[in-house]
């Protein structure tokens, strides 16, 4: 079930707890965020089928960042954060990410991407200090907190260990369905075969 049953049901009720920093974010703020951020990327012209790379450690902000796209029919690539600036890059790349959201904690390795930023329009920071990308805050501040109005169906696409070489993308397709229809099972049995 997606954020929006969940606020439905209990918005009070926490949907993350970080116990390292304290933060609980409740079912409510989630489904606010993540229409949010889906609302921006449209209004920055997103559509079905676009790419949204994450690069981020253990952060609350994931989860609202992965409902986003997946509400709005978007691919949402996570990229491990222990990568250097060559592999990370290249996924960035790769995946033909129209969005990247990181964090100030990793400009030095965002900052080594080079020719990989140059396919990447919208480009946040969640906490600042990044030159070049947006304030992740500021830029939600404005937008609704209510769903889109085209919410479809996205996927998360992957990346293989690359042991014979690069990272291999793993770009399920998209169904096409109303964003909370698919089943989840099947989806990620059509992911895994």
């Amino acid at each position: 079930m997606h954020p929006g049953v969940h606020a439905a049901q209990r918005p009070r009720d926490a949907a993350v707890a970080m116990a390292t920093d304290d933060v609980v974010v409740t079912w409510a703020e989630l489904e606010a965020r993540s229409n949010r951020l889906a609302h921006l990327l449209r209004s920055r012209g997103l559509d079905v089928g676009d790419h949204i790379a994450v690069f981020l450690d253990n952060d609350p902000h994931y989860f609202e960042i992965v409902w986003a796209a997946l509400r709005s029919g978007m691919y949402v690539t996570p990229i491990n954060w222990h990568l250097g600036s060559d592999e990370a890059g290249y996924i960035v790349a790769d995946c033909d990410a129209a969005a990247l959201i990181t964090t100030g904690r990793f400009a030095d390795v965002v900052r080594g991407f080079g020719a990989a930023l140059d396919g990447v329009s919208i480009r946040l920071s969640i906490d600042g200090g990044l030159d070049g990308f947006e304030d992740y805050e500021a830029a939600l501040g404005t937008q609704p907190d209510t769903p889109i109005a085209d919410e479809t169906e996205g996927a998360v696409m992957l990346y293989s260990s690359g042991t014979t070489g690069r990272p291999k993308g793993i770009k399920p397709p998209l169904s096409g369905a109303p964003f909370g229809t698919a089943n989840p099972l099947v989806m990620l049995l059509q992911f895994v075969y």
